[in-house]
């Protein structure tokens, strides 16, 4: 009779809830054909893309929930996949399962599905393992040793996230436990292994790994740990074997179609970044040893990426370590073309000799010689010898060549460093004629900012950082790079300068107050030892800033004088 009945939308919840009520009473079986009835809904069964929906989730739910033998349960599913109600119940049964803590019931499902040759994944079986965490390494075992017999791939974060830290073994002992279930040494297994390792006993905790199973360790799937763990540790040996191993084993192709030197420059680069603003000093020489060791190993990155971490090791002011750093650098790629290389030797390393001859060669043979023309710019701008690239600017316009705007800010930056900001000034507004779209970076325009502030010429720098108001840059690195500016003013004793550039840069929005950039002003003033005006412009960044940098310091500094009878505010 029931196969007779077809069913309106709008009685599709009567017709669960009767499901359910039988359900309630015993009465499976009644209840099962009833849920039948779906098959024959009058609006039909498909979503608008034309597919089956999939129907009777409530059935497995509440099944579970009763705690129907599996055996009929799983009569019922298959009897589901048969007739075309549901495409994979088993998958909800087991959800339901998991999410009442029926672990019982969901091993039951498992390796009903194992039966099926239905897939298993390695995070279906996570809430047991939280739960058995809570208990007992022997309880993991068996779960583990479950997913070694259905063949589920045991991932990664299944073994650091769970497995590991309630088996709390070495990793000669989890591999010995793996082997002893019928498990394999795989990749998952030994790069878990070598994250946990680090996690835990820093960098050295992986050599072991790295000389037993080399093809096995994937440096990239603990690459972030690795990193941290270097920072924290400053294991310099450990990390080069490390890179030993990955230039080893490295495959182009495989870490996003990068080569191997410049795969190398992205991840020192990323070390370097990662270093806590705090520990910059401290890491100092052992970034320099770092460099030393990865070029007597001939460990070699991209010239592209040196210049990247060139200018990171500036922005973070870690001084003195170019010259080693460059020693990385991929000879092979300098060799390859020494004129566009230019800019990576230092400047007493550097005869430029070769360069014009080159240029000479060239001119004689009424070939174009813009290539050693541009490098004797950039090196003479390294030099900081501006009557020389003036020269060689006039030349190079006559020749019909045209500037690039990176060649612009690069002389700009020689002639702040000349303390020229007249030439400066004029050559950052010929770049904006010639490409306005060009975004000079943040530490040219500090270079720029900082001239102008000595030469009190106070009303072209407003004009620099009402222009920087609208540039999208990093609020991060735009606020370090002013606080150095700032600071930098503040040691020279220019108090005045400091406070009208900070109140014009948050006046005009191009950062929001914060104590980084109001610090310098307070700082001015106990530089000069003025406590009485440090206080009051304490006092000044609360009432307007709600911000009080330095107040300790200046507390401190006024009882060390024995001056205990300030007011401190208004």
């Amino acid at each position: 009779m029931f196969e007779r009945i077809e069913l309106a939308h709008g009685y599709i919840p009567e017709t669960i809830n009767l499901c359910l009520s039988l359900m309630s009473r015993g009465l499976d079986e009644a209840a099962f054909e009833t849920m039948l009835l779906l098959l024959n809904t009058k609006d039909g069964r498909s979503s608008a893309d034309g597919e089956k929906v999939n129907q009777g989730n409530f059935f497995m739910d509440h099944a579970v929930f009763m705690d129907m033998p599996f055996e009929k349960l799983s009569y019922y599913m298959d009897k589901m996949i048969e007739v075309g109600l549901h495409s994979n119940p088993h998958t909800v049964a087991l959800h339901v399962a998991l999410r009442t803590r029926n672990f019982a019931y969901a091993e039951k499902v498992f390796k009903r599905m194992k039966e099926l040759d239905m897939p298993i994944r390695s995070h279906y079986f996570w809430p047991m393992l939280a739960h058995s965490s809570a208990q007992n390494k022997e309880e993991m075992k068996r779960l583990l040793s479950m997913m070694i017999e259905m063949g589920v791939p045991v991932s990664i974060d299944t073994y650091t996230k769970y497995i590991l830290p309630v088996m709390r073994a070495d990793a000669e002992e989890m591999i010995a436990i793996v082997q002893e279930l019928g498990g394999t040494v795989d990749r998952n297994l030994i790069s878990s292994l070598c994250r946990w390792e680090i996690n835990n006993h820093q960098l050295a905790g992986i050599q072991g790994l790295l000389d037993q199973y080399p093809e096995l360790v994937e440096v990239s799937t603990f690459r972030y740990n690795m990193i941290t763990a270097f920072c924290r540790s400053k294991e310099v040996e450990d990390f080069v074997r490390i890179l030993k191993h990955i230039s080893g084993r490295f495959e182009y192709g495989h870490n996003e179609k990068m080569s191997l030197p410049v795969y190398l420059g992205v991840l020192l680069y990323d070390t370097i970044s990662a270093i806590p603003a705090t520990d910059l000093l401290s890491m100092k020489p052992h970034l320099q040893l770092l460099f030393t060791r990865m070029a007597e190993e001939e460990i070699y990155i991209s010239s592209t990426r040196f210049r990247g971490i060139r200018n990171l090791l500036d922005r973070q002011r870690i001084y003195g370590l170019k010259e080693s750093a460059l020693k990385i650098v991929d000879p092979s790629e300098i060799e390859e073309n020494k004129v566009d290389n230019m800019d990576l030797f230092q400047r007493t390393e550097i005869d430029a000799t070769e360069v014009e001859k080159n240029m000479k060669d060239l001119k004689e043979q009424n070939a174009n010689y813009r290539s050693p023309l541009r490098s004797l710019i950039l090196h003479y701008c390294i030099n900081n010898d501006y009557d020389k690239v003036m020269e060689l600017k006039r030349e190079f316009d006559s020749a019909g060549y045209g500037m690039t705007a990176a060649m612009y800010a690069t002389m700009m930056a020689m002639c702040c460093n000349l303390n020229k900001p007249a030439e400066a000034l004029l050559l950052h507004q010929q770049m904006k004629e010639f490409d306005p779209s060009f975004v000079l970076d943040i530490p040219k325009y500090r270079l720029l900012l900082t001239a102008l502030a000595k030469n009190d010429q106070m009303e072209d720098l407003m004009g620099l950082l009402d222009e920087m108001s609208g540039l999208d840059v990093d609020s991060y690195r735009l606020e370090r790079n002013m606080f150095h500016l700032l600071n930098d003013l503040a040691t020279e004793g220019l108090t005045e300068k400091v406070k009208t550039i900070s109140e014009h840069i948050i006046l005009k929005n191009v950062l929001k107050p914060t104590t980084n950039l109001i610090a310098p002003l307070v700082n001015s003033y106990i530089l000069k030892d003025d406590m009485s005006g440090a206080l009051e412009c304490i006092d000044e960044c609360y009432n307007k800033y709600k911000l009080m940098p330095h107040f300790h310091n200046v507390l401190v500094k006024l009882i060390e004088k024995g001056n205990t009878e300030h007011t401190v505010f208004h």
